[in-house]
């Protein structure tokens, strides 16, 4: 754990790093150190958040000790500093050192980030560990409302099971229905016993980087993140171009608002007031660059618009990871570097560029660029022009496509295909049972809380399954486009935490079948269960009979069972 005084002293040095070089001289920066500190998608370069970081590695401490890890640190800490007392709720000794004192001062933030699987419900208790939706129930609850339930202070989980189901005590519905009501929502793993997850970590492990980024501040997401963060950038060009739409950079308008004594006008039109706007995007100079540039990147414009409308229409026309989209956010970022290294040229050196001297600059860099990569483009007539423009030879290769039918089953199965839907704020699943010369057997759809999508994946499975138990088929196929499910029901390999009750659930059901198999399969081939996932009905479970599908269902059924050949796209 380290003290706060040395990461604020490492975070200047960082600031003092990246805003001036290595002679570490302190500079005023437009841009906050929080900003810099967040992921490329949220407008940031990605740079670690050391508090941040501090944190998460103290929190492994904490889950050491609560998970119960075999380790001689934390049976010395057990014997020595927390003895019989409960870790969670035990006072910090006077005579603690400073670094166990650190490590309790977290114990809030693990206890929101640790939660209690329930199992049988004996090693739980039910008051003080973390394992309802509301949190932590004391924390919540006072005293007498705890009394009043006549769960006592040490009441573990258990109390409140009964044969693998929640059997909640009257007195608690009474006096406390907010827990009774919600405590439906936690799932009983009877197949296993009690166990602890890390929440931050997909597999219930601590991981140093899940828990960072779980702790870590979190920003809006930026749009043009693509534009300066891709594979063929060059650094400093991007780097200038990621301050720019900051709006960082100190433009003479900018430093003449801040009360420096400066004449504010653009030193590339000497029209205008010089401000981030006006230099990149509306300068008549920087118009006479970018025109040109535009054509030779195949986009034929008649009008220089302003800053907003340049940004989005680059966003728009330059998306993609493909070598054209790549030579088109090279010649952006280089466009934008040499337009700022231009000013600086004419205000600190007395320098000056024509345009038609500032486009051959760019051109060059972005040759050079392109010279250092093996190219590889789609052969169409756009592409070879882009190629032809920026004298490069690159390989050309044909769009590569496959054709796949529905999968039909074996003459002694029957076909269940499933599927899972995650949106913001809905959630669903769907799966259909199909015979092998294409009739629906059986289908079903429902909607869960958004969570995640290898979870409502899962339910999509475990939906198929109890639709084709309760038709009484015993030999069944199962297919999914979801590569995750498939590997995780086919090996070893642990399910994410949160998903380990409909998992249980699921090989429970395929024991009850003579025989049962896995696959995957194109999304194009499971287009059925992709219908029915994306119906969100009310019902959590809710079955629909081929006689009420809509046209859209009946019309992908039908091309299903006719064998038509779907189109699929291979990178």
């Amino acid at each position: 754990m380290l003290p706060k005084r040395v990461y604020k002293e490492l975070n200047s040095m960082f600031r003092r790093f990246l805003w001036a070089g290595i002679d570490l001289t302190p500079k005023h920066s437009t841009i906050g150190w929080e900003t810099v500190c967040g992921p490329y998608k949220e407008g940031g370069l990605a740079v670690r958040h050391l508090e941040c970081t501090n944190k998460a590695a103290n929190l492994r401490h904490i889950w050491e000790i609560i998970s119960d890890k075999d380790t001689l640190w934390v049976s010395w800490v057990k014997k020595n500093l927390i003895k019989h007392k409960d870790f969670w709720s035990m006072n910090t000794p006077n005579e603690a050192s400073w670094s166990w004192r650190k490590i309790l001062e977290m114990r809030p933030l693990a206890r929101k980030l640790s939660l209690h699987l329930v199992g049988n419900g004996y090693n739980i208790k039910f008051w003080t560990d973390h394992w309802h939706p509301l949190g932590v129930l004391e924390d919540r609850f006072p005293v007498c409302l705890q009394y009043d339930s006549i769960l006592h202070k040490n009441a573990s989980v258990d109390s409140c099971i009964s044969s693998g189901a929640w059997r909640i005590p009257i007195h608690l519905v009474n006096n406390i229905p907010e827990i009774a009501y919600r405590v439906h929502e936690v799932e009983i793993d009877s197949s296993s016993d009690d166990h602890i997850v890390w929440m931050p970590s997909a597999d219930g492990s601590f991981n140093l980087k899940d828990t960072y980024e779980y702790i870590r501040p979190v920003k809006s997401e930026v749009a043009w993140t693509s534009l300066v963060k891709y594979q063929l950038s060059i650094p400093r060009h991007s780097f200038i171009t990621w301050v720019a739409l900051h709006r960082g950079l100190k433009t003479k308008y900018k430093l003449f608002l801040w009360g420096v004594e400066i004449d504010p006008t653009c030193p590339l039109c000497q029209i205008s007031a010089e401000d981030d706007y006006h230099l990149i995007f509306g300068c008549p100079y920087s118009e006479q660059v970018w025109m040109p540039l535009l054509r030779k990147i195949g986009h034929l414009r008649l009008n220089f618009f302003h800053w907003d409308f340049e940004i989005q229409w680059c966003i728009k026309h330059f998306q993609g990871n493909d070598s054209s989209a790549n030579i088109k956010k090279l010649v952006f970022n280089a466009y934008v570097y040499h337009i700022w290294h231009e000013r600086n040229n004419r205000v600190f050196n007395n320098g000056c560029t024509n345009p038609k001297g500032l486009v051959w600059k760019i051109v060059r860099d972005v040759n050079l660029k392109l010279a250092a990569h093996d190219l590889k483009f789609v052969d169409t007539d756009r592409n070879r022009s882009m190629a032809s423009n920026w004298n490069c030879n690159p390989t050309f290769t044909l769009p590569k496509c496959i054709f796949c039918p529905w999968e039909r089953p074996d003459a002694d199965k029957v076909m269940v295909n499933t599927d899972g839907s995650l949106k913001t704020d809905v959630a669903g699943y769907g799966a259909i049972v199909r015979d092998r010369p294409g009739n629906v057997l059986a289908a079903v759809t429902g909607s869960s809380n958004p969570r995640s999508i290898t979870l409502h994946e899962f339910q999509g499975v475990e939906a198929g399954l109890l639709l084709a138990a309760s038709r009484g088929l015993r030999r069944i196929s199962v297919r999914s486009d979801s590569m995750v499910v498939v590997s995780i029901l086919n090996s070893s390999i642990t399910p994410p935490w949160h998903t380990r009750a409909v998992y249980h659930r699921i090989k429970m059901l395929v024991s009850r079948f003579d025989h049962c198999d896995f696959r995957h399969v194109f999304r194009e081939t499971n287009r059925a269960a992709d219908h029915l996932a994306s119906l969100y009905p009310t019902a959590e479970y809710h079955e629909v009979l081929p006689s009420s599908f809509a046209e859209d269902m009946k019309k992908i059924v039908f091309e299903d069972s006719v064998g038509k050949m779907y189109r699929r796209s291979i990178v």
